[in-house]
């Protein structure tokens, strides 16, 4: 989903050193920590979740430490910055749909992507999460967390069958199938088209997992 801008709401008014401005960037020098800073947003961001690959290092899969910290909010923001430390935003129109985890900060809480929320949106925005190599990556270190049946109840919340077939796809290829059974059913029970792993790529001759109904038209490298 593309990235854009949007006018923080007149009411409730920010401080002057939480303001937003649209700008292509926003510093806010005053506040050093990203989790404080996104508790300060809260303010008139309403609805919002740390998501994707900061969600994912919370959760305990940080083999590689995102350079950003990243909130899905419902409307679509530019990037902040906090002194060295950049805050990214990604647009979901329900995002009080996502299943969420309070987790303690400083200066109070935020809300989290479940590990289940988490790895279904790592699929839906490739784009902030490194590509597929490096979702696989971070999949094979999230695995102990996810719940069979949260992986299900997650993907009827999302309606996005294509993403949860790449899940399963790649939950497989990282040894967690016995983590994807639920899954496979409600998928199947769908009855899906064959889809690309790469929908960027063409799929010519490409093998066909049955299982999943997705096209293996990209090599998969899971960092070790």
């Amino acid at each position: 989903m593309p990235l854009g801008s949007a006018v923080p709401p007149a009411n409730p008014e920010p401080s002057e050193n939480t303001r937003l401005a649209c700008s292509p960037t926003v510093r806010i020098p005053t506040l050093g920590v990203l989790p404080a800073l996104v508790g300060a947003l809260s303010r008139w961001l309403q609805a919002h979740y740390v998501a994707l690959l900061s969600a994912a290092a919370l959760h305990g899969a940080a083999h590689q430490q995102p350079q950003e910290f990243q909130v899905m909010a419902d409307e679509p923001l530019r990037q902040a910055v906090a002194g060295s430390s950049r805050l990214r935003f990604f647009f979901k129109k329900h995002v009080t749909r996502t299943p969420v985890v309070p987790v303690k900060t400083e200066t109070g809480s935020m809300s989290v992507s479940t590990p289940e929320a988490t790895a279904l949106d790592l699929l839906r925005y490739l784009h902030g999460a490194g590509g597929l190599g490096n979702v696989a990556t971070v999949l094979s270190e999230l695995v102990e967390r996810l719940d069979p049946a949260g992986l299900v109840a997650v993907a009827k919340i999302e309606a996005d069958v294509a993403a949860a077939q790449r899940l399963g796809f790649l939950l497989e290829r990282v040894g967690a199938g016995d983590r994807t059974e639920p899954l496979a059913r409600w998928v199947a029970e769908r009855r899906p088209r064959a889809i690309r792993l790469r929908a960027d790529q063409e799929a010519k001759s490409a093998p066909k997992n049955a299982r999943w109904q997705v096209l293996v038209n990209a090599p998969l490298e899971v960092a070790g």
